[in-house]
């Protein structure tokens, strides 16, 4: 399966495939049921070698335009046939001047190709095949719009918010057409992420809806309701049912699979002498990188080193919960060739005695500020900072992080101290990706509308490294790395005791039909059909 696949059963996500008050399609509460089902193998996102010298992040799904207009054009091309639905959420400009041309359109000829049709931001014109003309609303910064293309009739529709912007008539037998965005200023980009079907929170830029939309096929999930009758652009495969009929009283009963295990142990740091250490052999990127790790902080008004890096004190880095003993934040202290200290602090308080997700991209060359620096806590991008120098940071900027110098979890990095006012800490399935910025829905994903893990299967780089602690046949081998590259880390005062079983839980249970047989009369009073 492809790395985003995702199954959904029934058309509505984490609900019983067969208990409706109000039927769906293809789904019928009484008499014999048969038919196929559609369930996804891959979703798709933007083409990094699309016409752009844009940076891309988020498994290929944001893309910061370039300085100079470029074209860039998802990798999956739309079908010959049928209606395909996609949303973009639109995100900063690298300019304060408004309003911005942002460009949302449907490509001919990637990557090389231009407009087809094309929904222009500051003035909301269409464009049909180099032609504008007066079409809908404005849009910019913050909104979602979505595309419609009905290949078979030949029309293309724009929404803004969820609200349609009216049907443009455009000829889609003779080309390939792609999704695509671009910008219309030569000096300055655009940010947009794509949702194809796989998150519709678009990377944590919008909150998570309790019950998100589905396609026609009952796939996916979408912030707005896609038109009747169009599905997300995504490689379907199609299983067939077995037909269900009424009475008998013998027969098969529903099958509840629990979801596959992600996380099966963690580590328990005291708050006074454990911690792990390691030094890379060499430099990896210290401009670029991902850190990726659950934790549950012991007690209040306390402070833990989670993470840093650094031997001198112009030369040093950390993530911690508390920034003061009196603190309750996450805050990340780097510095970088002299003894001033950069902060990025939560405004909100991180939860004690919970488990709770944190990842940290880190992208020092990015020219967007707010994208130097991205951080999710439990699924969700974090915005309100009290204190925020990431303006500080250049493409020049190499902060230790993934220096050739001690990183140590659990102290201090310099000196190999806990704070004075310390908590215990238990930690769980840690990541760092040497020269990826990634994004939350890499390492899990909203369920129902709880985040829950899921298992990592992109790459690590040279300094990268997994630990999930779960060896324990000595006090040693809680620091092996995972991964593949063999970046062990060495523990201090542990023991074999220090592994846990207390883990975050993993997704729901999922209920699947039988293969064969009838579902019996007693089951339907049980109330599984």
């Amino acid at each position: 399966m492809g790395k985003n696949a995702k199954h959904y059963i029934g058309g509505i996500i984490g609900a019983s495939p067969l208990v409706s008050s109000t039927p769906r399609p293809g789904v019928s509460n009484l008499g014999a049921l048969s038919g196929d089902g559609v369930t996804v193998d891959t979703f798709a996102s933007l083409d990094p070698n699309s016409p752009s010298t844009g940076s891309f992040s988020n498994g290929n799904l944001t893309v910061t335009t370039a300085n100079s207009g470029a074209q860039d054009f998802g990798n999956t091309a739309l079908p010959s046939s049928g209606k395909v639905y996609w949303e973009v959420y639109v995100g900063a400009a690298t300019t304060t001047s408004t309003p911005f041309p942002y460009f949302i359109y449907i490509g001919n000829g990637a990557p090389s190709g231009t407009p087809a049709v094309m929904y222009r931001g500051d003035d909301g014109r269409k464009r049909v095949d180099g032609t504008y003309s007066t079409y809908g609303a404005t849009y910019t910064e913050g909104h979602v719009i979505g595309v419609a293309v009905d290949l078979d009739g030949g029309t293309v529709e724009f929404f803004k918010d969820g609200t349609g912007q009216g049907l443009i008539t455009y000829d889609f037998s003779a080309e390939t057409v792609y999704p695509a965005v671009s910008d219309g200023d030569g000096n300055n980009g655009a940010n947009y992420t794509f949702n194809f079907g796989q998150d519709h929170t678009f990377a944590g830029a919008k909150s998570p809806l309790t019950s998100p939309e589905t396609d026609a096929n009952g796939l996916g999930e979408f912030y707005h309701q896609p038109p009747a009758g169009f599905v997300g652009l995504y490689t379907p495969v199609t299983t067939t049912r077995p037909t269900r009929r009424w009475g008998g009283m013998t027969g098969r009963s529903l099958v509840e699979t629990a979801a596959a295990s992600v996380i099966d142990h963690s580590l328990r740091l005291d708050a006074t002498s454990d911690y792990m250490t390691w030094t890379p052999a060499s430099a990896g990127n210290q401009r670029k990188w991902t850190l990726s790790f659950w934790a549950k902080k012991a007690t209040q008004d306390a402070r833990v080193f989670i993470w840093g890096a650094g031997t001198s004190l112009s030369e040093l880095s950390y993530i911690q919960l508390g920034k003061n003993s009196d603190s309750n934040s996450l805050t990340f202290l780097w510095r970088d060739g002299s003894t001033n200290s950069r902060y990025l602090t939560t405004t909100d308080a991180f939860p004690t005695g919970v488990w709770t997700h944190v990842v940290m991209g880190f992208d020092a060359e990015n020219t967007t500020t707010d994208d130097k620096i991205k951080l999710y806590i439990g699924g969700s991008l974090v915005t309100s900072f009290v204190d925020d120098d990431r303006s500080t940071l250049s493409g020049s900027s190499t902060p230790p992080m993934n220096a050739a110098d001690r990183h140590a979890i659990g102290v201090y990095a310099y000196n190999l101290a806990k704070p004075g006012t310390s908590s215990a800490i238990d930690l769980a399935d840690m990541h760092f990706i040497d020269g990826q910025v990634l994004a939350a829905t890499d390492f899990g994903e909203f369920v129902n509308g709880t985040w829950y893990p899921k298992a990592y299967t992109g790459t690590y780089g040279t300094n990268g490294w997994h630990l999930d602690f779960a060896d324990n046949s000595t006090a040693s081998a809680l620091g092996t790395d995972v991964s593949g590259s063999g970046n062990n880390w060495t523990e201090v005062s542990l023991t074999t005791g220090s592994q846990l079983t207390d883990v975050p839980s993993s997704a729901p249970a999922t209920t699947t039909l039988p293969t064969t047989g009838v579902l019996s009369l007693p089951e339907l009073y049980q109330g599984k059909l």
